[in-house]
């Protein structure tokens, strides 16, 4: 599986937590260069004088150093170098013709370059967690880095002691490199960090500690020459699976330390010619060969199932922790969502799904559509689905499920689900539940339709107020110059009362249309601002609102809900025309009126008015919709989704103001909305 964790750069040092400086990891180097040269001299694996008494350190301060930052590592190192040269210069009186100079420098330089390796190679997780990385430890740090440097300190050994340069370099080569492979895995671990060591692995405290005694004393059984049979059974047939018991339940951090433990008893016993390893005949070099090549099998088989076992489980936590993300997902969503085989059985659904069919999921899952739907919703359902199958695309429907109370109005994405091969073997679908947005729509259409209607009787009003007025002038004349009998002049009073009535009732209508009493000098841009949000809102998510404006402290006469209206109305219908992704712009700026006067007019309150454009990129009008988009009724929107009383209202609107609208379009490329409102007062700076 492909991990998906964060990776360090290659040249970032390891993660470390708060903690002590680099003073402190130097003054630790030195006590452990000091001590591990006191411990291997004192088991004496070997002649004193011999090479293999300094190899601990090096794998010590690599595993060390790698935990550290670039910049501390050098006088880390050669921290180190400096106590183990005087420790054993105190201990021997004398530095071997100044090979044990150059020996502890090398060795600090070993250490330096397989830290640098480890660093990196080395990811986010546990050190050593991955057979990638096992494979480069072993290989680059274990066995080539001491074979390109044990050269130049065997040379020097061979000079200050009088060896031969075999026999001088074989012993330090063996040595520098079971160093690694004993020592640095076990410095390498943050031994501070028991929560985080144990987040992916099975074993506790108590387990943990049991495995690591057992793992002791079965050691100390086996190399302590306790028996021949105890020996025979318990290296061959008892260490390893106690070994692959750290490895499994408790992972590197624990199975290097159960290494070190064997290794350290191990070579204790031997030392002292205890255990099956211990050859009287063929002197402490043999015994030393037979343990190291068998320590060396111990710890690789063990490391390397370690690795393999803290990838497996790195990748399982990776897997389960994308799958909760994934049903976090799935489950929160608020579209319901949903997954059938060909055959129609739901395999997946979400909460919203769930509550959509109104039954619970463990009634759902296995079932067919006609198990589940109506017979009618299940055939248009199936329909929808061999649709999808035939075209092998997602394809959207708008479907209309359900009776009664559970009627719901849903907007339908189905899809198909391929394999490897292009093979379809599932159909998914999103589905959002617009009921309520439909609702709202109809009972909007139905309150512009009031509205239009209310507009129509002031139009009407307006009209018939002014044929009202001739009458009631006309009776008025009558009144004042013709002496009529006294019948025929009440009947004239008569007329003349009706007449101020119906003009009374025909100003109310005038009024209840176009409210002017509401109106007022109203700063456009500054309006336009104020109702970017909504606009933003009313469009899709894949539509971009961009507001232009150009008229700054331009005014016209209107109510704010008008002029929102105006720009609502258009910002709707341009969205309606785009499919998908687009963009709406809306500009405003100041424009010479038709047949005005030109602009070095002084009337420019009159021959000069504001713009407000509305432009899209969207599907375009041919010329016979362009020439019926004002007509009251008229629209290209299926089923509900338009009444045609949207431009038709904005042209009322827009005419009531005293300005005019026009639109152009072309097919394909969009179209443009132009209003021009009358400027009120004076422009600013004329």
């Amino acid at each position: 599986m492909e991990d998906y964790s964060p990776r360090a750069p290659a040249d970032a040092p390891p993660p470390e937590r708060a903690g002590p400086g680099g003073a402190f990891w130097a003054v630790g180097a030195a006590a452990l260069a000091a001590a591990s040269y006191l411990l291997a001299r004192y088991i004496h694996l070997g002649p004193p004088q011999g090479p293999w008494a300094y190899w601990p350190i090096n794998g010590l301060l690599c595993g060390l150093l790698s935990r550290r930052p670039r910049s501390e590592r050098p006088w880390i190192a050669l921290t180190a170098a400096t106590a183990q040269v005087v420790t054993i210069y105190l201990v021997r009186g004398n530095l071997a013709g100044g090979s044990t100079v150059g020996g502890a420098a090398m060795g600090a330089v070993q250490a330096l370059a397989g830290a640098w390796l480890l660093q990196r190679q080395r990811s986010a997780g546990t050190p050593l967690g991955s057979l990638r990385e096992l494979a480069a430890f072993v290989i680059g740090v274990v066995f080539l880095v001491p074979l390109a440097l044990t050269p130049i300190s065997a040379l020097g050994f061979a000079y200050g002691l009088g060896l031969p340069f075999f026999q001088s370099w074989w012993p330090l080569f063996v040595g520098n490199s079971l160093s690694m492979l004993f020592f640095a895995p076990f410095a390498m671990q943050g031994w501070g960090r028991w929560r985080e060591a144990r987040a992916l692995w099975p074993a506790g405290r108590l387990e943990v500690l049991l495995c690591q005694l057992c793992i002791l004393v079965l050691s100390a059984a086996s190399f302590g020459g306790l028996g021949r049979w105890l020996e025979y059974l318990a290296l061959p047939y008892l260490m390893f699976p106690l070994l692959a018991w750290a490895a499994l339940r408790s992972g590197p951090k624990w199975t290097a330390l159960a290494i070190l433990s064997v290794a350290t008893v191990g070579a204790w016993c031997t030392s002292r010619g205890l255990g099956p390893f211990a050859v009287q005949d063929g002197g402490p070099q043999a015994s030393v060969v037979g343990l190291q090549a068998y320590l060396a099998f111990v710890a690789f088989t063990a490391l390397l199932l370690a690795a393999l076992t803290e990838q497996h489980q790195r990748a399982f936590a990776e897997l389960a922790l994308q799958g909760a993300i994934q049903r976090a997902f799935f489950e929160s969503s608020e579209p319901a969502l949903a997954l059938k085989d060909l055959g129609g059985h739901y395999l997946m659904l979400n909460r919203s799904m769930e509550e959509l069919l109104g039954r619970p999921r463990e009634r759902l899952l296995g079932r067919q559509l006609r198990e589940v739907l109506s017979p009618a919703d299940a055939a248009l359902v199936e329909a929808h689905d061999q649709r999808v199958l035939e075209r092998g695309q997602p394809l959207t429907f708008l479907e209309s499920l359900g009776e009664g109370a559970l009627h719901r109005q849903l907007l339908v994405t189905r899809f198909p689900v391929k394999d490897s091969a292009g093979t379809i073997r599932y159909v998914g679908m999103i589905g959002r539940d617009e009921t309520t947005e439909v609702a709202l729509g109809e009972r909007l259409h139905r309150a512009q339709r009031v509205e239009l209607l209310g507009q129509l009787a002031a139009g009407l009003a307006h009209d018939l107020n002014n044929l009202l007025s001739v009458l009631v002038n006309s009776v008025a004349v009558l009144q004042r110059r013709v002496a009529l009998p006294r019948e025929d002049a009440e009947i004239l009073q008569d007329m003349a009362e009706a007449g101020e009535r119906a003009a009374s009732l025909t100003r109310r209508l005038m009024s209840f249309g176009r409210p002017e009493g509401s109106r007022a000098p109203l700063e456009v841009d500054e309006a336009l601002r104020r109702l970017e949000p909504l606009l933003r809102a009313l469009a899709r998510g894949g539509i971009d609102v961009v507001g232009r404006y150009g008229a700054p402290g331009v005014s016209v006469v209107a109510d704010a809900s008008e002029l929102e209206q105006i720009v609502l109305n258009l910002v709707s219908n341009a969205r309606d025309a785009i499919a998908g992704e687009g963009r709406i712009t809306v500009t405003t700026e100041l424009a010479l009126r038709p047949g005005a006067p030109d602009s070095g007019a002084t009337d420019g309150a009159v021959s000069r008015w504001l713009q407000v454009r509305v432009e899209d990129n969207g599907e375009g009008m041919d010329p016979a919709t362009l020439a019926r988009l004002f007509q009251p009724f008229f629209t290209t929107k299926e089923g509900a989704r338009g009444t045609g009383l949207g431009l038709y209202t904005t042209a009322l609107l827009v005419r009531q103001l005293g300005g005019e609208i026009h639109a152009t379009s072309t097919p394909g490329q969009g179209s443009t909305f132009v209003v021009g409102l009358p400027v009120a007062g004076p422009l600013l700076g004329s």
